[in-house]
């Protein structure tokens, strides 16, 4: 990892962790969300949390950065502040480390028996948020150069 790690704005396309060559811009979709940060891994040690940043900057609900000299092979999850409000289908919770839902590969698995959920419920019934951080649980998302992607033989999609 790159010392000291900056972040400089970045763009809001495309969606996910891209790979220029020079750096990695992430990009990411949050209507609701009140800060995002990445949070990047040792790719030796998925388990040891080498640093995180967030990203400052927001375009039309797409949260992004840039980060120069960041490699290929790079592991990354998100952790997304916003409001706890399951009554309104809101429930954030940044103790719950995030898969980028556009990442292009990803590491590891779920480890089920960790506190991989945003939630539970008490005896009574009442939804309880979870603090528990499910970082050791989860799996990690990776950087991957869009020329190194192998597509087994099926069709890029068209995204827009």
């Amino acid at each position: 990892m790159p010392e000291p790690l900056s972040v400089w704005p970045g763009v809001a396309y495309p969606l996910g962790a891209t790979h220029d060559g020079k750096g990695v811009n992430f990009a990411i979709y949050s209507e609701r969300a009140t800060k995002i940060e990445v949070c990047l891994f040792d790719s030796a040690d998925p388990q040891r949390e080498l640093g995180r940043f967030e990203l400052a900057d927001v375009t039309n609900s797409v949260w992004h950065g840039y980060v120069p000299n960041l490699p290929t092979g790079t592991l990354y999850g998100y952790r997304v502040h916003g409001p706890w409000q399951p009554d309104k289908g809101l429930r954030f919770n940044p103790a719950k480390l995030l898969t980028d839902p556009y990442a292009r590969a990803v590491s590891g698995g779920v480890d089920w028996t960790g506190p991989v959920s945003a939630s539970s419920f008490d005896t009574a019934g009442v939804e309880k948020k979870d603090e528990r951080d499910s970082s050791a649980h989860v799996p990690r998302s990776v950087v991957v150069a869009d020329d190194d992607f192998d597509w087994s033989g099926e069709k890029r999609p068209e995204v827009i």
